[in-house]
């Protein structure tokens, strides 16, 4: 009799599922039921007799994780198979073991921003700020060589200046964050490598615990990851990855595709299945999609064979500018709701957030719903993170970021002598801040007021460290009140509302962390909140359009998908354009973005695009070309004013841009339909002025703004004034005689 849990798996899937012994390599086309076969696999695995504490499963997102985890439990209920991220994993190890390799018993995961503070002081501190390197570059180096397992001894001889001052700051920067018992993101991964790599009893002990290692998204690990995956699986050699070299796009922050690419060379006993079924994508999507990352070298062949039909041909648009392209989104969105779709079906994708501006000011104004996504902003706004940096004091007092951040927040009149003081007495004494404070009658010269106020802060953290033995949620609503944080913001001024509603979120959260977890786990909680991926706060039932940028999108699925911005300079990145290497991961960016859609797919360019306080004429991307043309729909000027663009763009063409009560409509700008023609077709207006070398109509050229369009000119002589309509969407007036204007 056939195995149920087998009998819904083509034959590719059955087979990745049921080899279980060994090294196994899954070459996942997109929309291939790559977790489906991970989940299934685990549960066949335990159907096998396997314990749930023998088998992990590493991902890259909190998000693949919890799904991981559910598919788990529908087919196998209450197994607790361990289902994490990498950085998690290492957290955990870390916690376990961490002071075998001299970390301290409680310490907490710095962000990007407190780790970059800390950086900061210590160029300032000893006098390496003057080479002309930021600390993001330092700090950039120093995370690239932590990827690739450099501690400070091991790097190469300085070459540069930069070189230079990552030399001198990588092993103080180091000593800094361990005085401050912090660690970063790159150090979870370096510092559980060297963990396993310095204790071989250890190694074997882990190794034979977790005898079957389960990854996902292999094309996307780095050497720490690799090594990581390779020490805990020599006794026990059976690591199965899943992964697509086409979908690698995380290699400028340190993956490297050579990891899959070279799987049968690293494990030459590994079978290699490939999944190719595509059960996501309509023939047209995956045949534009395959002709494009078929100009890649680094890849592993495949091919997309799609389940569902041909489906509708991929659109490509040409609009003039990205207002065009905004207002077009927008109205194709409420199109197909009206004929039935949801808001939530819909997704636009973009290479960088900024792209993001013109197309929200477009969904306001019709009154669409949307959530643009990125988690990680909840966790950076001002007022989570001193709350968080309150409960990180409590948890860890050693922790000299969070208690600058807090010392003086609300304001208890502790001011920056005070501080300098305080911090100097620390470095002279070898203590940390907070030990500085707790003894500062004794080894500063401090005031007699402001001793009476670090006093009274010491006092109000000496209260409330009993509570952080207990739940978290009470546990926030003291520190709120206790130190009158709340007061602060409760006010009638609408941010500060804002500010309160988002402390309020911050709580709810603790109390749904509560349900979870038993009491004191206040280091579990800081961990979560700072191991955030960008999609963790995307609600994927909620009614709105999603706004996300491409390597956002990973791993997720709409039924419509709209990707914009298809230019030289966006995509492929400007930063790209000079590397071969680099180019094939920004065309498998785009080939990410294309295969989320499942039924309808619209990518578009513009012919001028306003970004980042500049107006250039843009050149479509080197990938418009790579499209096979036999695939594509193509859309632009000259299309719209023969065919039409469906009825209900034609008339947002033709009709008003904004049909508000109070306000008076204005028209469109036609040049899209006709080119450029009078001001009564540009605004919508008349004017019976028409003075010297400036008439309604004509193109001119401002240094800020760009190009624009003459709407209006009124008066005459030294006192006329012209009304120009810039191409990136504003409207300007200006002196005639005085203005900056060059007609074209």
């Amino acid at each position: 009799m056939a195995d149920p849990l087998l009998k819904d798996l083509n034959e590719a899937q059955r087979l990745a599922v049921c080899t279980i012994q060994g090294p196994l390599l899954v070459v996942a086309g997109p929309g291939s039921g790559k977790t489906r076969v991970v989940s299934h696999r685990v549960a066949y695995l335990l159907r096998q007799g396997v314990p749930p504490g023998a088998i992990v499963a590493l991902t890259f997102t909190n998000k693949a994780a919890r799904e991981l985890a559910a598919r788990v439990e529908q087919l196998v209920p209450g197994a607790r198979v361990w289902t994490s991220t990498f950085h998690r994993f290492c957290a955990h190890l870390l916690r376990c073991y961490g002071e075998r390799i001299g970390l301290p018993p409680r310490w907490r995961i710095y962000d990007t921003e407190e780790s970059q503070r800390v950086l900061k002081q210590v160029l300032e501190e000893h006098e390496l700020t003057s080479w002309g390197c930021t600390a993001a570059q330092v700090a950039q180096r120093i995370s690239r060589a932590k990827n690739r397992l450099l501690g400070p001894e091991a790097l190469s001889p300085p070459r540069s200046p930069l070189d230079e001052v990552v030399a001198q700051a990588y092993p103080l920067y180091q000593q800094r964050m361990l005085h401050c018992a912090a660690l970063d993101f790159d150090d979870l991964l370096f510092y559980a490598v060297e963990l396993l790599a310095s204790d071989e009893k250890l190694r074997r002990q882990l190794d034979r615990r977790f005898r079957y290692l389960m990854v996902d998204e292999y094309q996307d690990t780095n050497l720490a990851q690799y090594e990581l995956l390779r020490l805990l699986s020599q006794e026990e050699p059976n690591l199965a990855a899943t992964g697509d070299p086409d979908q690698s796009i995380y290699g400028w922050r340190g993956a490297d595709i050579r990891n899959i690419l070279e799987f049968e060379q690293d494990f030459p006993e590994a079978q290699v299945i490939r999944l190719e079924l595509n059960y996501r994508s309509t023939g047209r999507i995956l045949r534009v999609a395959d002709a494009l990352i078929a100009h890649n070298r680094q890849r592993k062949p495949k091919r997309l064979i799609a389940h569902k039909g041909l489906g509708e041909p991929v659109r490509l648009f040409h609009f003039e500018d990205e207002q065009e392209e905004a207002q077009a989104v927008a109205h194709w969105i409420l199109a197909q709701v009206q004929r039935g779709r949801k808001f939530r079906d819909f997704a636009v994708f973009f290479r960088v957030n900024a792209l993001s501006r013109e197309l929200e000011h477009a969904l306001r104004l019709r009154g669409i719903p949307y959530q643009l996504v990125n988690a990680v902003e909840f966790y950076q706004r001002r007022e989570v993170k001193d709350v968080l940096a309150y409960l990180a004091v409590l948890w860890n007092p050693r922790d000299e970021q969070a208690l600058l951040r807090i010392i003086n927040v609300p304001p208890r009149g502790i001011g920056p002598r005070t501080l300098q003081g305080l911090q100097q007495a620390a470095r002279a004494h070898q203590l940390s801040l907070w030990e500085a404070a707790r003894r500062a009658e004794k080894l500063t010269t401090l005031g007699t007021t402001a001793l009476r106020r670090v006093k009274e802060f010491v006092q109000l953290l000496d209260q409330l460290l009993p509570l952080a033995q207990g739940p978290l949620a009470p546990l926030i609503r003291e520190v709120l009140q206790r130190s009158g944080y709340r007061r602060l913001y409760d006010t009638e001024n609408e941010e500060d509302q804002q500010r309160l509603f988002n402390i309020e979120e911050l709580i709810t959260a603790a109390e749904r962390f509560d349900q979870e977890h038993p009491p004191g786990s206040l280091g579990i909680f800081l961990e979560q909140t700072t191991l955030v991926n960008e999609t963790d706060r995307w609600d994927p039932q909620g009614d709105a359009v999603t706004l996300m940028t491409l390597h956002s999108a990973k791993g997720l699925e709409f039924p419509a998908v709209w990707v914009l911005g298809l230019e030289e300079g966006l995509l492929p990145h400007e930063r790209s354009s000079l590397e071969s290497d680099q180019v094939e991961e920004e065309r498998r960016l785009l080939f990410v973005g294309i295969t989320r859609a499942q039924e309808q797919l619209c990518l578009s360019y513009t012919s001028w695009r306003h970004f980042r306080g500049r107006t250039w004429m843009a050149e479509p991307s080197r990938f418009v070309d790579e499209l096979p043309p036999e695939e594509l729909e193509h859309w632009s000027s000259h299309h719209w004013q023969e065919e039409g663009f469906d009825a209900w763009l034609e008339r947002y063409l033709e009709g008003p841009v904004c049909e508000l009560p109070d306000q008076k409509p204005k028209r469109r700008p036609r040049r899209l339909l006709q080119g450029l023609t009078t001001a009564a077709q540009l605004a919508g207006e008349t004017s019976d002025q028409n003075q010297g070398p400036w008439e309604v109509g004509r193109v001119v050229m401002h240094p800020e703004y760009g190009l624009g369009v003459i709407s209006q000119i009124h008066g005459q002589g030294d006192k006329q004034r012209v009304r120009v309509r810039f191409f990136a969407g504003e409207h300007r007036t200006f002196v005639a005689q005085k203005a900056p204007l060059k007609p074209l």
